[in-house]
């Protein structure tokens, strides 16, 4: 038998939104506390920001992405664990 709690959270999608509300930035604060930080700046090979650049993180359980800023600079919390960088970029050239 379900808990009329639970069943009322699980058909009501106003709670739902609530509830997602609530712990998405509760998780957020917790992977700022417990993980640590990675920041860093993306340049081309003659030293220019890469504004836009993707950053992606991945393990065998997540994957984590940013972009750059305007600085090519980005910055993310990661949980412990050991990653692989993947750097992407796409620049538009004239025909």
């Amino acid at each position: 038998m379900v808990h009329p709690i639970k069943k009322f959270i699980q058909t009501s999608p106003i709670m739902q939104k609530l509830i997602t509300a609530l712990l998405l930035p509760a998780m957020a604060m917790l992977l700022a506390v417990s993980g640590a930080f990675l920041s860093g700046k993306v340049t081309d090979e003659n030293g220019e920001d890469l504004i836009g650049a993707t950053v992606i993180l991945s393990s065998k359980d997540t994957t984590i992405s940013t972009m750059t800023d305007v600085n090519g600079a980005y910055k993310m919390a990661l949980p412990d664990g050991d990653y692989k960088m993947t750097v992407s970029y796409h620049r538009l050239s004239k025909l």
